[in-house]
């Protein structure tokens, strides 16, 4: 019970919080609502497809950090955020075999979600992860 606390209290202090990406948060939430879709961050994370239609759902806890930790280094420097950086930040407690294991999966799960709203896609082909628009 103590293992599994510090290791929560250090994945809480890995993941994202980085100052540097807040403004670019609220500049995203006014022109995503323009493309047909709607993904808000403020007041709890809601994604909502073409049709309106809340899939929040979907996205589990660790789907929905890593879709937003692409989603905003995506937007904070135009490339994107390495392999490696991710499995720093969401799988830093695991080896490096089982964490590209991890990110393999909960890659190939956003990749359906993304295509249930349609105008998202997630690419890796600048040697970065992002979401391409």
């Amino acid at each position: 019970m103590l293992k599994r606390n510090r290791l929560r209290k250090k994945i809480n202090n890995n993941s994202l919080n980085d100052k540097s990406i807040e403004p670019v948060m609220a500049r995203l939430n006014t022109s995503l609502s323009q493309n047909g879709y709607n993904l808000i961050f403020f007041g709890g994370f809601q994604v909502f497809d073409k049709q309106m239609e809340d899939i929040t759902n979907k996205f589990s806890p660790l789907l929905k950090e890593l879709f937003l930790l692409i989603f905003l280094y995506t937007n904070k420097n135009g490339k994107g955020i390495s392999t490696k950086k991710i499995l720093e930040k969401l799988w830093s407690h695991k080896t490096e075999k089982s964490a590209r294991n991890n990110l393999s999966v909960t890659n190939t799960k956003l990749r359906n979600v993304l295509n249930q709203i349609g105008e998202l896609e997630l690419s890796k082909k600048t040697g970065y992860w992002k979401i391409d628009i």
